[in-house]
């Protein structure tokens, strides 16, 4: 069973979760891990013991993972999605369009500066856009 965290491990690139586990990534059942060890927390606690007694190194962390020294996630919560909707009065920013006028009108919460040139996912870097002004943006701003 050790093996299958070692081997599910190296394919995340991280430490895996009984999320991992309930999604089918092991050929173990997440049950059998707690009925084994007692707990998820035993479980990992066993297997850093095994790694350490058979010399193994944790896996390298996958490059798509990691979070490149940022302090937030890329995605934005429903809860900081509302806050950004509320504070620009669920208008777009860019033409002034909202769902209450016209009901074809769909919100987008967009990052001012983008994710991929070093934006954050805060208040301060979020926008309220309509799906055209989003969609039509790309990487113009």
């Amino acid at each position: 069973m050790l093996q299958e965290i070692l081997r599910i491990w190296i394919e995340l690139g991280r430490q895996p979760t009984t999320t991992d586990i309930k999604n089918g990534l092991s050929k173990y059942p997440r049950n059998r891990f707690s009925s084994v060890f007692g707990s998820w927390k035993n479980t990992l606690k066993s297997f850093v013991e095994w790694a350490n007694s058979e010399g193994i190194n944790a896996p390298k962390p996958n490059k798509k993972e990691r979070n490149l020294g940022r302090k937030t996630s890329r995605d934005i919560n429903l809860r900081l999605r509302f806050k950004i909707m509320h504070r620009d009065n669920f208008k777009c920013r860019i033409c002034g369009k909202a769902p209450a006028n016209d009901p074809t009108v769909e919100l987008h919460v967009d990052h001012i500066v983008s994710w991929a040139k070093g934006g954050e996912t805060e208040l301060e870097n979020l926008q309220t856009l309509c799906s055209k002004c989003n969609l039509g943006k790309g990487d113009l701003l």
